[in-house]
Formats: C-alpha cells, structure tokens, sequence
C-alpha cells in the first residue's frame, strides 16, 4: 500500500484548514523560540551568578592571605623584640653577679679560672629543674702544690641562686704542681624554676 505523500494531504485540505495550521505551526515556532530564549536566559543568570561567586571567593581568599600575612609579620617582629629583650636582660644579670656563667646543657665547658679547667652540666629531667649533675675537672698548672676547695651555684634567669654543691679540701685529694683531678655531684635544686647559669668560687 503506497504512503499519502504530504502534498497530496494538503491537496486534500480546505483553505480553511490549511490556514488554521498554518496558524498552529507558527504559534508552536513562536513558543520554541521564547523556550530557547528563556533556557538562554536561565544560563545566562546562573552563570553571572557563578561568576559573582567566585569573584567574591577570590577577593575573600585574597583578604584571609593578606591577614596572615600581616599576622606572621607581626608575629615575626614580636619574637625578635621578646629576643632583643631577653638579650638585654641576660646582659643586665650578667653584669649584676661577677663570673656568672650561662648553662650549655651535656656540653664541655673550658674555664680559665685558677685550676677549675673545664664542667659540664646534665639536667636530672627534661626540664632543667629538680637537680642537675655535674663533672669538673682540675688541674694545678701552677709551681706549688694546690688544695681544691671550691663552690658551684646554679642561678635562674633572674640571677636568683637555686642550689649550690661544695667541693671542700679535706674531699679532694691535694694536687701537685702538673696534677690533674676529676670529680662530679649532684646539685639539688630548691625550686622548679630551670637553670640558666651557673658560677664556681674558688677558695684557694
């Protein structure tokens, strides 16, 4: 069976009929179009909104990075002035109490003080506070024979003394022009405050 072709089905048709599809197709064409204008629309909007978003992302991204910034600037310049200050009252303590020594935790120290040649101080805990074990060595580099009789103090950051332990004559065996000697203790401390210095006194 042959299929009507479209012209002879509106060959069929009455001028009436055919205006008043013609009339339909034009009202749907119309409806597509402002379909398609108003989808335009709503793409056009979100993606204005979207950029409005992310305008307002980046300038607030932009503004935290600048107050950090700012912040670790600040921070920065606080801890060089905490570290300026401390210099300056390690200075002030320093020169208030003669020979006053600062701590250098499980290190050496080489000392030029009468035959006190070299200490070391280590901590009993880990912060610096409690009690505080000591090695010192002796030496007589001297032309006669010596009696090591001296006293070492641990101070706080203050310069207030903490503790102190005595290394008396009659403890220390007597050194020889030459001799050498090496003794340690233990110096308990009378608050919790940490060591920050340290001062030997010779007596002899």
């Amino acid at each position: 069976m042959r299929t009507p072709d479209i012209s002879e089905f509106l060959d069929d048709m009455s001028v009436e009929q055919k205006n008043e599809l013609l009339v339909q197709f034009e009202r749907k064409a119309k409806l597509g179009r402002r379909m398609i204008w108003v989808v335009v629309l709503v793409i056009a909007m979100a993606l204005t909104v979207i950029v409005l978003l992310l305008n307002g992302y980046h300038s607030k991204m932009a503004s935290v990075a600048e107050d950090k910034q700012a912040t670790q600037a600040q921070i920065k310049e606080l801890r060089s002035e905490i570290q300026d200050m401390e210099r300056e009252f390690a200075a002030l303590v320093l020169d208030r109490i003669p020979n006053l020594t600062a701590i250098k935790e499980n290190t050496k120290l080489e000392i030029a003080q009468g035959y006190v040649r070299s200490i070391e101080f280590t901590p009993l805990n880990r912060r610096g506070s409690g009690a505080w074990e000591y090695q010192i060595k002796l030496q007589n580099l001297s032309q006669r024979m010596v009696n090591p009789d001296l006293t070492i103090s641990l101070f706080n950051r203050l310069g207030i003394e903490l503790g102190s332990s005595e290394l008396r004559a009659f403890q220390a065996p007597t050194l020889l022009p030459g001799d050498s000697s090496q003794h340690g203790g233990i110096i308990e401390l009378n608050s919790n405050e940490p060591a920050k210095y340290f001062r030997i006194v010779t007596r002899s």
